[in-house]
């Protein structure tokens, strides 16, 4: 079971130096800070334009999941985002808010 509190759930957001080119069945990401490409498929894209969108939480980016693919497990749905969040923030092209880093 995933922890259920605001730290914890709370999601990066796209980083102000990606780059988004939607094409007809997907999308390209360009980091111009890390000069990262990473290409996403259709759901990719939905989950990209939900984080752009202010989906702040993991149960938020599967509510528009859900609600985009209603016929799918929402189990699955929730670990799938959540490995594709982890894999765009690895290559940094997601980031933590300001608000929500700690003071050094």
């Amino acid at each position: 079971m995933i922890p259920q509190n605001a730290v914890s759930d709370s999601l990066p957001i796209p980083s102000p130096t990606v780059l988004c080119k939607e094409l007809d069945e997907g999308a390209v990401l360009f980091c111009s800070r890390t000069e990262v490409y990473f290409g996403l498929n259709s759901v990719g894209v939905v989950i990209w334009n939900a984080l752009a969108d202010g989906a702040r939480t993991l149960d938020a980016l599967v509510e528009a999941l859900e609600a985009r693919y209603p016929d799918q497990d929402g189990h699955v749905l929730r670990a799938d985002a959540q490995e594709f969040v982890d894999a765009l923030s690895e290559s940094e092209l997601l980031v933590t808010p300001a608000a929500d880093r700690a003071d050094p």
